[in-house]
């Protein structure tokens, strides 16, 4: 009968049917119905984490909150042990919303992921993807209990028949530790203590989700916060040269943007669209300033990062820097060190050699020519000066100060020249870069010997 033959289908076609059958039962607002199915589905496949999150999302709309924490509570343990960090703290988030007690989840993520996380191998679970964007918004101010359930159509019937029908085998093993298989160290996170940790999972992180082409940030606009990715990919867009906004860039999962927000409020540097729908994590501003007075090693620590990642997108972004094999790239990354300068004091001096290579890290800087008076635009966090000076070895043509408190990142010139020098690629990548920051200042001088004149 149909019984025989379902149990000789295979597994994985009665999970898929069930899991369909889930998701139809689910749409047509027949909330139990859709529980037992996905609840069969994790029966046979306990590592089936999206399941597993459907069964907590449709918790949360009967009203076992209790029930729901316990399911989510599983989730976000799946993702921290598979390396999907930025996956279990959104799934922490949402389990805060409904028990703001509940501390097991972030007692597990904390401890895989913050300073005291221990070096040995850690168990990592079935790959996990696909979040819901729906469990991130605001819930409805009632929850409508089912509707009554309607006799279902003849294939409806058998095709529940066949699922409930077949008896369910033991749970596979969970796979065993993997020697060499560890978790990635989480830029920012693991630098925290475990109070740190907590601090910012529950006071200064937000799971937002966006819908298919709704901005997320806006170029020229103040920024309030930093996003990490969690699921789904962004366009980065940018307005150059006064043209039409344009597409320069796509960032996916784990990728974060709007750093600079963090550590300045400073204006967007380009416009962020979701493609499809979209989930992060917004670290608030205001949040982490408040946490920072409390906690002075979180200043540290998000100094640490904001520096790395300026500097990766510099090295990234730099015609000059971006020709450099990856290994000399990171050499010259650890060579950088950190100066500050008071308001209106000099940095470079017009006439005198170039030092070196500058990065701005806070605050911002002005731009000038000390003889005729000519301003060139300001400079704030994230933007460097003083390369083109230093290879083409003129003298400053400009001189640039601190407008405020600044703390700058400084390459010696010596020890840039030495290994970029050696590429021939280099000499026409500074011409072009030459010409470019010309255009930029709409100030340009060539002299007789067709070098460069108005160059920090």
């Amino acid at each position: 009968g149909r019984g025989f033959l379902a149990m000789v289908r295979p597994v994985s076609e009665l999970i898929r049917k069930a899991k369909d059958r889930g998701s139809q039962l689910l749409t047509q607002g027949k909330l139990k119905p859709a529980l037992e199915q996905f609840q069969m589905v994790i029966a046979k496949a306990p590592q089936e984490v999206t399941s597993r999150q459907k069964i907590a999302e449709i918790l949360v709309r009967l009203d076992r909150k209790k029930d729901a924490v316990e399911e989510y509570t599983r989730v976000s343990d799946a993702y921290a042990h598979a390396g999907q960090f930025y996956k279990a703290i959104a799934i922490c988030k949402i389990i805060l919303s409904l028990d703001p007690k509940h501390q097991a989840a972030q007692d597990t993520v904390t401890k895989l992921y913050s300073s005291i996380r221990e070096p040995t191998p850690r168990k990592m679970m079935a790959p996990a993807t696909g979040m819901h964007a729906a469990a991130f918004r605001a819930p409805p101010a009632e929850v409508a209990p089912p509707p009554a359930p309607k006799a279902p159509e003849p294939e409806a019937i058998v095709e529940e028949e066949i699922l409930i029908e077949v008896e369910l085998d033991a749970p596979p093993p969970p796979p065993q530790d993997e020697p060499g298989v560890s978790l990635p160290s989480i830029p920012l996170f693991s630098e925290l203590t475990p109070d740190e940790f907590k601090a910012v999972l529950s006071g200064a992180v937000e799971a937002r989700a966006f819908f298919e082409g709704e901005t997320i940030v806006t170029e020229g606009e103040m920024g309030h916060a930093m996003y990490a990715i969690v699921q789904g990919e962004v366009a980065v867009k940018r307005t150059l040269a006064g043209q039409p906004a344009r597409e320069v860039a796509r960032m996916k999962e784990g990728d974060i943007f709007g750093e600079i927000a963090l550590v300045s409020g400073g204006p967007r540097l380009a416009t962020v669209v979701a493609s499809g729908e979209v989930i992060t994590l917004e670290f608030q501003r205001e949040a982490m300033a408040t946490l920072m007075n409390k906690y002075p090693n979180l200043r540290t620590a998000l100094d640490r990062f904001f520096r790395d990642r300026l500097l990766a997108n510099l090295l990234r972004a730099s015609p000059v820097f971006r020709l450099l094999p990856p290994e000399l790239n990171e050499q010259l990354s650890k060579q950088f060190t950190a100066q500050t300068f008071a308001p209106g004091e000099s940095i470079v001096a017009q006439g005198s050699e170039g030092r070196g290579v500058f990065m701005i890290l806070r605050g911002s800087c002005e731009a000038f020519d000390a003889k005729t008076g000519t301003k060139y635009p300001n400079l704030h966090e994230g933007d460097y000066f003083g390369e083109i000076s230093v290879m083409l070895k003129r003298p400053a043509t400009a001189t640039v100060r601190a407008a405020s408190a600044v703390t700058v990142l400084k390459l010696d010139a010596e020890t840039f020249l030495n290994p970029i020098m050696k590429l021939p690629k280099v000499s026409q990548a500074v011409v072009a870069l030459a010409r470019e920051r010309f255009a930029r200042s709409e100030a340009v001088a060539v002299s007789d010997d067709n070098q460069f004149d108005l160059l920090v």
